[in-house]
Formats: structure tokens, sequence, C-alpha cells
């Protein structure tokens, strides 16, 4: 199932300005690398603007599959975390200028015994989805409804394989994941008989406040 979609007329317009604006600075020997990028940047926006396939981030049953503009990465459910709105920020002669809104998905990468060994993040630029800002905490809640059948299958596994260490007198194994009352009281409830709103538009309420 397909979550979020990619806009093919914020593609285009974009597509064309980055593409523009890098031919402008061809023209001096400065500007010349920043240019090349914009054009690259521009004809891939561009090119993403013409596939069928609009899908920026499709859930399947072990996880997600996310497609930025040069990339396809999986996030299985397992090392999914949240997602979230972050506002990338330019330094100009030492003043914060905020730049473009990036839609975060992150997860965190788990070890061996259950530690942590890294946190990820996958940015995808919110001005190129069929999404408003407004509408990233019914995305969260979506993922979160679509990865309950997982993490409790997991946890039940994990507890059968600890019961049957344990009557073996041998050592538990090492846990990947949380308990189900651990992910419980980690994550949010989702919304429960409330009809969803649209992504690509602000909702009018979500009939109980959202932090």
């Amino acid at each position: 199932m397909v979550i979020v979609q990619y806009s093919s007329g914020k593609l285009l317009v974009r597509g064309l300005l980055f593409f523009v604006g890098g031919l402008a600075l061809m023209g001096t020997l400065i500007g010349a690398p920043l240019g090349l990028y914009l054009i690259a940047y521009g004809l891939r926006a561009l090119i993403k603007a013409m596939t069928p396939n609009k899908a920026a981030i499709t859930q399947h049953a072990r996880g997600l599959e996310i497609r930025t503009l040069w990339t396809r990465r999986f996030v299985s459910f397992d090392h999914y975390t949240h997602v979230s709105a972050e506002t990338i920020f330019f330094n100009a002669a030492g003043l914060p200028i905020p730049g473009p809104v990036m839609l975060v998905i992150h997860s965190e990468r788990r070890g061996l015994g259950g530690g942590i060994a890294g946190k990820r993040k996958i940015r995808l630029p919110l001005g190129y989805l069929r999404l408003v800002e407004r509408a990233v905490p019914l995305v969260g809640e979506a993922i979160e409804i679509f990865a309950m059948p997982h993490r409790e299958a997991g946890a039940t596994w994990h507890k059968v394989l600890d019961e049957r260490r344990a009557a073996e007198g041998g050592p538990p194994p090492p846990r990947q994941l949380a308990t189900a009352e651990e992910r419980a009281a980690a994550r949010r409830d989702p919304l429960e008989g409330g009809a969803r709103d649209r992504l690509d538009r602000a909702p009018t309420g979500f009939g109980r406040k959202v932090a």
C-alpha cells in the first residue's frame, strides 16, 4: 500500500527552477560546480515527474520502502521509530536561514544483545510530495497501525524462544525486538473510529490534540 506519493506538478515546477538556475550559474567559474549540481537535480526531478510510479513511501508486510529522488531504501518495522517534519537551515554570515521542510523517517539499527548500534534518518523534501506539514502526524499514525501485526508477531515469537531456551536450561537468545508492552508504551495510541483526512490537504481536526 502506498502511504505517501510524489506530486507531478510540484516536481515539474521545482525541476524547471533548478534547471534554469543551474544554467544561469554556469556562466561563472565559481558558480559552475553548483550549476552542474542544480542541473542534475532538476533533471532528476523532471524525470521523476514523468514516471508513472509516484510512490514515495510504500508499506510492505515487514517494513517500509522509501524512494528518494536518487535511491530506494527499505526500513524494517523492527528498526523504524517515527516520522517528523524538520526544517533545513542554511548558514549565511553566521545567521541561520530557514530552507526547505523535509519529511524525515527515523530508524534505529540495533546491535547484538539488543543494544543500539546507531540512528538513521531518511529525508524526503516535503515540497515534492502530495502531503502538507500538518498531515505528517497522520502518516505516523498510519505506519504505526501497519507495524502492529509485525511487531506483535515478533514479540510472541521471541517469547516462545525464551520459554524454549529456559526449558532446555540454556541462556535466552539475543533480543532484537522489544516486547509488545514496551512497544505499546513507546508509541502513541492510533486514532480509532475517526475518518481519515486526505494527506495532501491540511486536516480540519484530528479529534484530539496531537503534540
